[in-house]
């Protein structure tokens, strides 16, 4: 039984090649550091299934993933979180709305990395 890629998740699996090959790691690495498995991140990365939110937050911990660029497409592939240039929680309300559209109103996922985000924007 062949898979078939879901149209949605197509963009966000380019997307996250993208990142991985720009971190210069290869899917191993990747699956050693972040307990995921390599049959996940081939799955994440060639569109047949939307990325686990434990995969989403070791990017954005790990490696200072932009997970706004990830659903998608705009900003800056890596945050900045620097004094200079602190992180932009502005348009969260749009990004949800984004993931929700992306992820057929996955709620539990969407609302998972808002709580994640209000932590973040309420430590800083």
């Amino acid at each position: 039984m062949t898979k078939k890629k879901n149209v949605l998740y197509k963009e966000q699996g380019e997307r996250l090649l993208e990142i991985r090959k720009e971190l210069g790691l290869k899917k191993v690495e990747v699956s050693e550091e972040s307990g995921i498995s390599i049959k996940s991140i081939f799955n994440y990365e060639n569109g047949y299934v939307h990325p686990s939110l434990d995969y989403l937050l070791y990017l954005h911990n790990n490696h200072n993933v932009n997970l706004n660029y990830i659903f998608s497409g705009e900003k800056r592939m890596f945050r900045l979180g620097t004094r200079d240039n602190p992180p932009d929680f502005g348009n969260l309300q749009e990004l949800i709305y984004k993931m929700l559209r992306l992820m057929d109103g996955s709620a539990y996922i969407c609302f998972s990395i808002l709580a994640y985000a209000a932590r973040l924007h309420k430590d800083r």
